[in-house]
């Protein structure tokens, strides 16, 4: 999921959705870090 979220972020034109891909990395990595290390069930 994080790298869809690269890749949109990366080749999107669409503020919206760059927008969008940032916050959800944003809380996936909130999640990944809130599991302590216990991200390989995401």
């Amino acid at each position: 999921m994080l790298e869809t979220c690269s890749t949109v972020i990366a080749l999107s034109d669409d503020a919206t959705e760059i927008t969008s891909a940032h916050a959800l990395t944003a809380l996936l990595l909130g999640s990944m870090a809130s599991a302590g290390g216990e991200h390989d069930s995401l």
